[in-house]
């Protein structure tokens, strides 16, 4: 079958979508659905023309934005009434020997791919039939990013802090460095900006380390927070020294070293929930 074959199949023009535009270079095409205010859906319909199964898989997958010269440009709104963009991977299909298609196990005509994924993704624009959708859209498109936006910015400003070191981009920049243009080469890590160094009692040690570690002690001290504990243990030069160089250790290496690998991986957390394709 080819891309001219299968949008006859469909019977165009019909409803409200623009004429089809055939692919090359696989089997399929797509068209144009306009819903005024300049915003557009275009939607894709790709038939598995590889092996010689008589059962095609077909995709039809829809997404939603702002007409442009140059097309239609999307993720633009991520306002929760707009159409929601969608991926139907296996739910359609063609059968090559009786030439008739098929949603799940029901007999279809090839418009009602059109029609069925236009349905569902036109849903969260209707007010009582859409407000579950756009329930679950809230929670996964804006509480679940929130929070861990928000976690995200608790962590980094504990460990400067704690340590002094910053990072300069925000966790959307994080996430798109993670791989170049052909999502194959991974660029460099985070960088955190380190800050400079003094002699703590002969070692050499973060300076800012080094006066938040004091600063917390003095505040254990003043408030006799642990005073018992603190008291029993600097009574003794041995337990003192000890104490003094495990502690310090915590502060400066292992407390911003926890902080640093959570996030590390807080823009990967959050790329696979900005860009998980809810099953609506």
């Amino acid at each position: 079958m080819t891309s001219q074959e299968l949008i006859e199949k469909f019977k165009f023009p019909f409803e409200n979508f623009s004429s089809p535009i055939a692919y090359s270079k696989e089997v399929g095409f797509s068209v144009v659905q306009e819903h005024g205010n300049n915003m557009a859906s275009i939607y894709h319909i790709i038939i598995d023309n590889v092996d010689n199964n008589p059962i095609k898989k077909i995709q039809s997958s829809v997404n939603y934005g702002e007409k442009t010269n140059d097309g239609i440009r999307l993720g633009v709104n991520n306002n929760l009434f707009n159409p929601v963009d969608l991926d139907f991977p296996n739910e359609f299909s063609y059968n090559t020997q009786t030439d008739k298609f098929y949603f799940g196990k029901k007999e279809i005509e090839a418009k009602d791919i059109l029609l069925k994924t236009e349905k569902v993704h036109i849903r969260p624009t209707k007010l009582i039939w859409g407000f579950p959708l756009r329930s679950k859209l809230w929670f996964w498109r804006k509480v679940l990013p929130f929070i861990i936006k928000a976690l995200d910015l608790t962590l980094i400003g504990i460990l400067f802090i704690v340590s002094g070191e910053r990072i300069k981009d925000d966790i959307w920049k994080r996430l798109l460095q993670k791989y170049h243009e052909n999502e194959k080469e991974t660029v460099k890590e985070i960088e955190f900006k380190p800050t400079g160094k003094i002699d703590f009692f002969g070692y050499e040690a973060k300076r800012w380390s080094v006066v938040f570690y004091s600063l917390v002690h003095l505040i254990l001290f003043y408030f006799k927070i642990f005073s018992g504990f603190l008291d029993s243990i600097l009574g003794n030069s041995l337990f003192a020294l000890c104490y003094i160089v495990v502690s310090f250790f915590i502060t400066e290496s292992l407390i911003p070293e926890i902080l640093k690998s959570i996030i590390k991986l807080t823009p990967r957390l959050f790329g696979l929930i900005a860009f998980k394709r809810l099953k609506v």
